[in-house]
Parts: C-alpha cells; sequence; structure tokens
C-alpha cells in the first residue's frame, strides 16, 4: 500500500547520510582526479570548457561546483560539500518517485541504499567528481522512463514527465560519458517497449531524442576528437579476467578488504534467491539490467575491439540504477529477511566508517606534519620540481599554490593546463623567473623515476635527504618523498689557471 504520511523512518535516513558524509569528507588528503577538480574551477567558464575539451569528460559538472562553490572560494571544503546536493537528491526521489512508483517500502530502501551500499559510501559520498551527480541524473532520467512506459501520469503530468526525462538525459550526458551511454539505453528500451507494446508516445519519444540530439551536437566534435585522442594514449590498461569479476563486485567494494565486501555480497544473494518466488517486479529488473549491464557490456566491447577505455571506476555513474532494482527485490522479501538485511548492511557501514575514519586520521596527521614542514623550510624562491606525473604533482599544486611546481618540458600534456599556472614547463618558468638552479629546489615524489632521464641526472645527484610520507586514499596507500636538494658547489680554478 502506498501511504500518503511520511514518517520519522526517511529523516532518519537523510541524517544518517549527512553524517556519514560528514565522517568520510573530513580528510584533507585529494587524489589527483580531485586536486584536477579543484584546479580546473579556478579558471574562468570559457577557459574551464576549453580544458575540458583536451581530457576526457564533459563540462557540466564542473561548471556546476564553479557557481555553486564560488561564494565559499571553491576550497577544498566547498567542494566536498557540494556532495550533500546528489546525496539529497537520491533521498529526495526516494521520498517521492520511487515512494509513489513501488510503496514505502521500496522507497526507504532506495535512500537507505543510496547511503549504505558500500560503494556509494566509500566512494560517492567524500569524492569530488561528477560520478555522484551523474549517478542521480541518470537513475531520475530511468525512473521518468519508467512513468512514461507504464503511463503513471498521476506521479507526474505526461508533458513534464517528457521535460523531465529530456532535462536529466541531456544533464547526465554533458556530466559523464557513460552517463550518456546509460541515457542512450534508456530511449532505446523505451522505443522498443513501445513497439511491443504499440504503445502511443513515439512520436513525443521522437521529438525526445531529436531534441537531445540537438542540444549535443556542440559538445559531439570535442567527444569525437577526445576519443581519438584516447586511441592513440590513455591510462587505462586491456581488460582482464579480473578486471570483468570487479565490475560485478564494485558496489560491495568498501574501504575494509575485498573479502568483506565478497562476504556481504554472498550474504545478499542468498537471501534474495530464498525469497525470488515473492518477486513481482521483474519488469523494472530487467529494465535495470538492460541499462546496468549494457553500459559494461558497451565499455567492454569498446575496450576489447577499439581502445581500453573501460574502468572500474566509471560503473559508479549507474550505481543508482542497481540501488533502485536493489530496493525492488529487498522490499518483496518478508518481514524477518528485510530486518536482516538492514542490521547486514547497518554493521557493515559502521565497521566501514571506523575504517575510513582510522585512514582519515591518519591522514590528517600526516597532513598537519606537512604543512609545519613546509611553513619550517619553503621560502619565497622556493620551486617544485616533479619526477612524475603521479599523484602529489596535483595534490601539491592545490596545497601549496604559491610555489611554482615545475617539470621536463617534453612531459607537458595539454590536461595540465587545468593545473596553470600553478604548474609549468622548466622552460616557461625560466623565461619568467630567472634560471630554475638559483631558486631553492625541492623534488616531489622521488620514489617514481618516470621523468627522471628527462631532467637533467645531476639534478638527482643533488638529492640531501628525502622525507618519506604515506596517504592513504579508499582502497591504496600511496607513498612519496620530498628532498632538498644541495646547492651546486662553484668548480675550483685550476692552480694554473690561477697563476
Amino acid at each position: 500500500m502506498k501511504s500518503k504520511k511520511i514518517d520519522y523512518k526517511w529523516f532518519l535516513v537523510w541524517v544518517a547520510g549527512l553524517l556519514c558524509l560528514a565522517v568520510t569528507a573530513w580528510n584533507p588528503y585529494i587524489q589527483y582526479d580531485e586536486s584536477y577538480t579543484l584546479s580546473l574551477i579556478q579558471h574562468n567558464a570559457s577557459e574551464l570548457v576549453r580544458i575540458t575539451g583536451v581530457d576526457v569528460h564533459p563540462p557540466f559538472y564542473y561548471l556546476l561546483v564553479k557557481f555553486l562553490t564560488a561564494p565559499f572560494g571553491n576550497s577544498i571544503w566547498a567542494v566536498r560539500a557540494f556532495n550533500v546536493l546528489p546525496l539529497t537528491g537520491m533521498f529526495l526521489l526516494g521520498v517521492t518517485l520511487v515512494r509513489k512508483l513501488w510503496g514505502e517500502s521500496t522507497g526507504l530502501w532506495f535512500s537507505f541504499l543510496s547511503v549504505f551500499l558500500p560503494a556509494n559510501m566509500s566512494y560517492l559520498l567524500p569524492e569530488m567528481r561528477m560520478y555522484g551527480l551523474a549517478s542521480f541524473l541518470v537513475v531520475t532520467a530511468f525512473l521518468v522512463g519508467k512513468i512514461v512506459l507504464e503511463k503513471r501520469y498521476e506521479v507526474i503530468a505526461e508533458k513534464k514527465a517528457w521535460a523531465a526525462l529530456f532535462v536529466s538525459g541531456i544533464l547526465a550526458a554533458y556530466t559523464q560519458y557513460y552517463a550518456l551511454i546509460a541515457t542512450a539505453l534508456i530511449y532505446l528500451w523505451m522505443l522498443a517497449v513501445m513497439i511491443r507494446r504499440k504503445q502511443k508516445g513515439i512520436g513525443r519519444w521522437c521529438i525526445c531524442v531529436g531534441a537531445s540530439s540537438i542540444a549535443y551536437l556542440p559538445w559531439l566534435f570535442v567527444l569525437l576528437g577526445q576519443f581519438g585522442a584516447v586511441r592513440e594514449d590513455y591510462w587505462i590498461p586491456p581488460i582482464s579476467v579480473r578486471d570483468c569479476l570487479s565490475y560485478i563486485m564494485f558496489p560491495f567494494y568498501s574501504s575494509m578488504s575485498v573479502l568483506a565486501g565478497a562476504a556481504l555480497a554472498l550474504f545478499v544473494a542468498v537471501i534474495l534467491v530464498s525469497e525470488i518466488a515473492r518477486q513481482t517486479e521483474w519488469g523494472t529488473i530487467a529494465y535495470g539490467a538492460f541499462v546496468y549491464g549494457g553500459v559494461i557490456g558497451v565499455g567492454v566491447l569498446v575496450s576489447v575491439v577499439v581502445s581500453p577505455v573501460f574502468s572500474v571506476r566509471y560503473v559508479k555513474c549507474i550505481l543508482g540504477i542497481l540501488v533502485l532494482c536493489l530496493a525492488c527485490l529487498f522490499s518483496t522479501a518478508g518481514k524477518r529477511k528485510q530486518i536482516i538485511l538492514f542490521f547486514a548492511f547497518f554493521v557493515f557501514a559502521i565497521c566501514n566508517l571506523f575504517t575510513i575514519q582510522k585512514k582519515n586520521a591518519h591522514n590528517r596527521e600526516v597532513y598537519e606534519w606537512m604543512m609545519a614542514y613546509v611553513s619550517e623550510r619553503f621560502d619565497e624562491n622556493t620551486v617544485l620540481a616533479y619526477a612524475s606525473d603521479g599523484h602529489y604533482m596535483g595534490i601539491f599544486s592545490v596545497w601549496f599554490p604559491e610555489y611554482p611546481g615545475l617539470i621536463p618540458d617534453e612531459c607537458w600534456k595539454d590536461e595540465y593546463e587545468a593545473f596553470a599556472p600553478r604548474l609549468m614547463t622548466r622552460s616557461a618558468y625560466e623565461e619568467q623567473y630567472g634560471a630554475v638552479e638559483e631558486k631553492g629546489i625541492w623534488a616531489i615524489d622521488i620514489g617514481n623515476f618516470w621523468w627522471r632521464e628527462t631532467w637533467d641526472n645531476e639534478i638527482w645527484q643533488r638529492v640531501e635527504h628525502s622525507e618519506p610520507f604515506v596517504f592513504y586514499d579508499q582502497t591504496d596507500e600511496l607513498q612519496c618523498d620530498i628532498a632538498k636538494l644541495i646547492e651546486r658547489d662553484e668548480p675550483e680554478a685550476d692552480e694554473g689557471q690561477s697563476e
């Protein structure tokens, strides 16, 4: 029965989500991709769009974050706080569309899993990236598509439903490319169902798809250029069997061990199999499986046939659809098994939060040490020489924007423009400020020597003493070294020459 009254459980779920966001986000460490976000939004809008065009993502997320966090200085904490919006959006979808379509229990499970699904808690809540927004927009388009197909216009009026489908779909497409693929699959499923049912509305479907195509046309040429560049050089390795397994297991990834997530996934599977006879929402589950599996399938196919372009991180864009399907499955289970599922996810979440908090506490301690280390040793003549394009190149440019960061000229990539003017080539620096050798040079990330041969070899022979330090992200330990380079000694004159 679909109750009109909203009880206290909804409020508790939302507050729990905000608390989890606060715990997971209270971390001074930032990943390289997050440093890219923080650096890119410092540019004006036109420059932001231009620079995004040479990267591998569309611009909507960056523009939205830039303008919404501008009153707060586009700071780390302001950008992390932005994640309240997609979190609240998922909560409101549970209260409104999901609740009206499937009832109180499904709506509650949807809102609950939007927070407590392990991957959501570990990745979507704290990350300063576009995936949380993409997940929200994709599942919104998915739900509106369901309303149109089932003619549930008491939930949303027909014209408003088509308008909402257009808006959520085009914004998803401008947020992330795998969200674009998900949107295309939603439209494809709708067309197939309409044709099979001989259902009216194909004309409006054509108008909606046509309008979406026109709206996306300005970025289509950029997308084609980006795809061409990715074919030539991209960081994703060829897909392996292990990668394929990770696509399946990713929703249950957490900051704890992989085995813990696998145990939770197996437990959930056993519960669902035992309740399979109760399930009535096979149409919705088939719809979700088509879109969710289709995005992964397209990514794997292109990666195998053309060039590796799919990574497990891109599954984040479609987690909202999985959450909806799980909510439909959980809500039809018996009351006792629903309670068991709730406590399984809740206990797992508490353990996950303790793990995250322990890593964050370590990160804060190292961050405070780093701030003290820099304040005692760096001065107005300090320049930073990066040994590789690892995490710390972007991170130091955000943490210490007052100190220029240098990379070898031949290692410069267009995507590094996001970090300008904090990051520049050695020749660009010397044209503006003079010879690097006259400055106080600090080498960063000297544990990696990817660029060692492109720098002067003698630079690395001048390392006085390196200070190693370690930060933790969700799953990895990331080590870095920082070292002061000894001043170059002046060559001594020969005795014969001195006479």
